[in-house]
């Protein structure tokens, strides 16, 4: 037999491009390969291979991983790592990632295949640390003997790819969040059913359902009120013809918070086509405007209404003819005048009655109506003396002059009122709202009023000077402004259905004070009614129960630790639901009774003594009804005494949930306790043998039983005490003790007593920073408009000892104005200015405060363009840190000089938290020794959360 011919295979690499170049020219006899020529023909094949594809190709070679590469792998090494790779260990150009790395190889080198799609991988390839994606196959290669002798990377980078497609997806989310915070109702229904896809909450809220009752489930289905209301044949229509359908004040009946409601709205639906044009579905826009619709209705009917008073009116009328100097008179007006009937009156008699203070008021007024040239109008009020009974009279006079084509006055006629009676009335109500708004303006509480048409038209000056705002901001709806946004809907439909059924009503909701802070505040309101039944607004009061209300929370907290504790309890304790199902029983009540756990409500009965049963059972049932605390006496039997009975209290008291407007409501549950007075009453039993004797001996036997309640009591309480309590004890009699018995005690007793006092401080410190750290992750963030330079300058003025203890000098350069929590600024840039002053040992230590460019080793979280970022630095000449800690200083209780420098630990952790909560990013360099840099990169502009 013939031996087998393998194809020769040049020594020398042929082609590649610039990879072939650098490899055909590097000395390989100076790496662990070895010569080209004495390469063994499987390596020199497959690197032939790579130079010959133009798909990325990297390879790995020999238990060093001596690393070859073809053109179309050399970019993803970047400036930082080509072409140093070349003919280097992987070990070497990859240490960033080869934690992870190296066991995969390991397995490869093993003859176990590896493989991954979008693998994000992290590289310094340029500079600098970047988040890498790649898609590869890891092949193990083997040599004519079957040993893996390197390993094959195909590979491509895709990191634009998965980047364009994160930001396709957040693009996504954007628009669905767009649509479902958009002050317009939108909703989008798909195929022939009209299945809801989405429906944002202003649509929602037309509908009066929830987005779980609606979404996915066809719109007939979800709403099936709407049928036979000819919503399906337009609907139908768009999808059918593609032509949009627009409807103004078009009305549908719906069913809304239980009850059938006529809605009123202006929408459109638009056909929704897809990419190829065919319509899938169909988008809704849509305004509800009932109140609007109902408010023009009313708004008809009281023109209406007026209309007939004013037909109904008493007036009277006259009509004055200035050629002949004749005025006729109806009876009301000649009766007002005083004149008698059949006068002949002119001008001037009409103006003698009138009072002489109003007289030339009165003629100038006429002479003003009747001159050419003017609009004819004529309208005023003045008083007379009446002619026939010297009565004085208060007139309203309106009318109107008529011209000829010549411009001169032919007729002036007009209505007389008699106003005296109304006149009267607005002075005795003028003189009474002076005297409302004095008692308003001094009362404890803010007090507003609101009219007829829901209108605010009045708020005291306790409501203009908690809120900080003018009369003119607050009137109308002005007010709801200050409204917390979480409260907003709430607070608005508890006082509408209120005002639509003129009932009282009890509220409470965080109203935003002067100082920008949101505080609760109880609001109750009653309508008002005139002496004829007349509906004419509501008027209510407005207190700050800010405090009470955070009392209120932590009782909540109190009462939840004591829940936690029953079990712990000598008494047995028990729950029971609202119906009276008992859900709960403590260890006690197993430990005496003998009963199984999860034997549940059915079993309690069966270990009352059985002349109690019936008697327990029928009070618990009328407390259940009535909600009435729960007291009984009654005999448990006992498994530990042979089955005999001890008699137990009960006592049970009802814990109820809140209203919308703050009263209580419903029954959540039943909280009870059975105290063992088996002791007591065996006592009870002897003392009525002995009645004469031992009354007293039964009156202490009571009061130590009441004392023994209250001391429970008393232990739930002192279960909550504050954390910080016993900091401050032993602070405080740490240093009394330290003033007090110095002289008496060694060096060695005192450096106890300084220990103990500075551990006390440094754990007081630790708790506020831990609390201020919590705190940002909770509080309310507020965004204004604010100078950093000005921040800046106060900070330097509170650290002003500091400053001049330390001899140092706090240069301040061109510092940005941007949109930020001013307090979370003032923090941020103090806690470090103080760091760089305290972590200095220079003579004269040097902090500098300036806005700089966007550096270019940024991280790539934050790479955007300048007018979207500024970049504040923050360097010193202090003790500095290793570049390897530039993460780890962030964390919290992360220290890198143990007790050689005060402080917590938390400092730059609540640095890092704040930057965060304004959307930036805060990173660290440093040098031991040679001081260091903290760079913060702000957003200029903020979106406010809501």
């Amino acid at each position: 037999m013939q031996p087998q011919r393998v194809a020769s295979v040049p020594h020398d690499i042929v082609g590649g491009g610039k990879m072939g170049e650098l490899i055909r020219a590097m000395d390989w006899a100076k790496t662990p390969v070895g010569p080209m020529e004495t390469w063994p023909l499987s390596l020199r094949i497959i690197v032939q291979f790579m130079m010959d594809t133009s798909f990325g190709m990297y390879l790995a070679w020999g238990p060093e991983l001596i690393q070859i590469y073809n053109d179309s792998y050399r970019p993803i090494l970047g400036n930082e790592k080509h072409p140093n790779a070349l003919g280097s260990s992987a070990r070497d150009t990859f240490p960033e990632v080869w934690d992870w790395l190296e066991p995969i190889f390991d397995g490869v080198m093993q003859g176990q295949a590896y493989g991954a799609e979008d693998l994000l991988i992290p590289l310094n390839r340029n500079g600098y640390l970047e988040d890498c994606y790649f898609t590869f196959s890891y092949t193990p290669l083997r040599d004519e003997t079957g040993q893996v002798r390197g390993i094959l990377v195909p590979v491509t980078e895709t990191t634009k790819v998965v980047l364009a497609r994160r930001q396709q997806e957040q693009q996504k989310q954007q628009l669905q969040t767009l649509l479902m915070q958009a002050p317009v109702a939108i909703a989008i229904f798909r195929g022939p059913e009209y299945r809801i896809e989405l429906a944002n909450d202003a649509h929602l809220k037309i509908w009066g359902r929830t987005a779980d009752e609606v979404i996915g489930k066809p719109l007939f289905d979800a709403l099936p009120e709407a049928k036979g209301q000819g919503y399906e044949e337009l609907l139908a229509n768009v999808m059918t013809t593609g032509e949009p359908f627009y409807a103004n004040e078009l009305y549908a009946d719906l069913i809304r918070n239980g009850a059938t409601e006529t809605v009123y709205f202006n929408f459109v639906y638009q056909p929704l086509r897809e990419p190829d044009g065919t319509i899938s579905g169909v988008i809704v826009v849509a305004n509800e405007i009932t109140e609007q619709v109902e408010a023009r209705k009313k708004q008809e009917e009281n023109e209406n209404r007026l209309r007939i008073a004013l037909d109904s009116a008493e007036l009277g009328t006259w009509d004055y003819d200035p050629q002949t100097d004749v005025i006729l008179c109806d009876e009301r007006t000649v009766t007002l005048f005083g004149f008698q009937p059949g006068d002949q009156i002119n001008l001037q008699m009409a103006l003698n009655a009138i009072v002489e203070p109003d007289r030339q008021r009165v003629t100038d007024a006429i002479l003003d109506a009747l001159s050419p040239g003017s609009d004819g109008y004529y309208n005023l009020e003045y008083s007379l003396v009446n002619y026939h009974d010297g009565s004085l009279r208060t007139i309203r006079a309106m009318g109107k002059a008529f011209f000829d084509k010549q411009g001169v006055a032919y007729r002036f006629t007009g209505t007389a009122l008699d106003i005296t009676e109304s006149k009267k009335a607005e002075s005795t109500l003028r003189e009474s709202e002076t005297r409302f708004r004095t008692v308003a303006d001094t009362a404890p509480v803010m007090i507003w009023m609101s009219d007829a048409d829901n209108l605010f038209n009045f708020f005291n000056k306790g409501w203009l000077e908690f809120t900080g705002r003018t009369m003119e901001q607050e009137l109308g709806n002005g007010w709801t402004e200050g409204i917390h946004p979480d409260d907003f809907d709430r607070c608005l439909h508890t006082y509408a259905t209120s005002f639509e059924a003129r009932q009282e009503f009890y509220m409470e909701y965080r109203l935003r004070q002067h100082t920008g802070q949101y505080r609760w505040v109880s609001n109750s309101g009653s309508p008002r009614f005139s002496p004829d039944g007349l509906f004419e607004g509501f008027i209510g009061a407005s207190m700050d129960i800010h405090e009470q209300k955070q009392a209120l929370e932590a009782l909540a907290i109190s009462e939840a630790r004591f829940r936690q504790l029953a079990d712990s309890m000598p008494q047995i304790v028990w729950t029971a639901r609202p119906d009276g199902y008992l859900d709960y029983f403590n260890q006690r009540w197993y430990e005496f009774t003998g009963i199984d756990k999860g034997y549940g409500d059915a079993g309690w009965t069966f270990i009352l003594h059985p002349d109690d049963v019936q008697p327990c059972l029928n009070h618990w049932h009328r407390c259940l009804e009535s909600g009435a605390p729960y007291r009984f006496e009654f005999r448990l039997r006992d498994r530990h005494n042979n089955g005999a009975y001890r008699w137990f209290l009960t006592l049970a008291t009802p814990i109820r949930d809140q209203t919308a407007d703050g009263q209580p409501g419903d029954i959540t549950k039943w909280f009870g306790t059975c105290t063992d007075i088996d002791d007591q009453k065996r006592l009870a039993e002897l003392l009525e043998e002995r009645v004469s004797e031992r009354t007293q001996e039964l009156s202490a036997a009571n009061v130590n039983l009441e004392r023994s309640n209250f001391d429970l009591m008393q232990f739930a309480s002192v279960a909550s005490h504050d954390l910080k309590e016993p900091l401050r004890k032993i602070q405080a009699f740490g240093n009394i003790l330290q003033t007090t018995a110095s002289p008496k005690l060694s060096a060695t007793e005192l450096n106890y007593f300084d220990r103990i006092i500075g551990a006390a401080n440094r754990m007081q410190n630790l708790v506020e920073d831990v609390l201020n750290l919590s705190k940002l992750s909770h509080q309310e963030m507020e965004f204004d408009c604010i100078n950093l330079s000005d921040v800046i300058s106060r900070i330097t003025d509170d650290l002003e000892v500091l400053i001049q203890e330390k001899d140092a000098q706090v240069r301040i350069g061109t510092l940005p104005a941007m949109k930020a929590n001013l307090g979370q600024m003032h923090q941020l840039f103090q806690n470090l200015i103080t760091n760089a002053l305290k972590f200095n040992h220079s003579a004269t230590p040097v902090v500098s405060i300036e806005q700089i460019a966007t550096p270019a080793n940024m991280p790539l979280a934050v790479h955007l363009s300048s007018d979207q970022y500024v970049c504040v630095r923050v360097a010193d000449n202090g003790i500095g840190f290793d570049e390897a800690y530039s993460e780890k200083i962030f964390g919290i209780f992360q220290r890198l000089h143990g007790t050689k420098f005060g402080g917590t630990g938390i400092g730059l952790a609540i640095c890092k938290k704040i930057v965060e909560n304004h959307h930036g990013h805060i990173w660290a360099e440093g040098k031991p020794n040679e001081g260091a840099s903290f760079y913060v990169a702000l957003p200029v502009r903020q979106v406010q959360q809501v």
